[in-house]
Formats: C-alpha cells, structure tokens, sequence
C-alpha cells in the first residue's frame, strides 16, 4: 500500500468524512512503520498498544482539523492505523479541545 492509498482510505471513513464536511481548515501528517518499529513501539508504550498491532507494518494517518462550533472554534483530531499489507483500518481514534 503506498502513502496516496493510506490517505484515500483514511479520508473514505465516516469519522473523517463528518470533520471535513465541517472543516474551516486542516492538516494531514502521514508516516509508515516497519513491523520492528512497532514492535519497539509497544515495548515502549504503556497504554495505546492497541494502535500497534503485533508484527505489522502500518501506515499512521492523522488528520488535524479545525471547525466551527456553534461561533467558537473547535480543533479535532482523528487518527488511522492502517495495515500497510491489507489496507484495513486497525484502529479509529480521535480527540479534540474546544
């Protein structure tokens, strides 16, 4: 799966999908993981393993969008773990301050 394939099914999920019909403005930051730095990485991590799956290569896609809340600005963030053999989201997360 390369980087453009990440993205395209990253931005087909219902979650990213919903922000960006309500998106003032947004960022993307994208980057791949070999199955020894997951690993590592869940060695590393005390919580959040579940957005490294065992053995895997993945590609990490997080999108950073800003929308408009009512006349406040809001500030979301919605992340992927996506299979780089498969294609198949792994994991959906996301957070936000308002």
């Amino acid at each position: 799966m390369t980087k453009e394939q990440a993205i395209e099914t990253s931005l087909k999920s219902n979650t990213v999908q919903w922000f960006m019909l309500r998106a003032r403005s947004f960022s993307l930051e994208v980057f791949y993981l070999n199955r020894t730095q997951v690993n590592n990485a869940r060695e590393e991590l005390t919580y959040g393993q579940e957005e490294f799956p065992e053995n895997r290569s993945i590609w990490k896609v997080a999108w950073f969008v800003r929308t408009w809340a009512n006349t406040n600005s809001s500030f979301e963030i919605i992340t992927h773990t996506i299979d780089y053999e498969t294609g198949m989201i792994l994991y959906e997360g996301q957070g936000g301050a308002r």
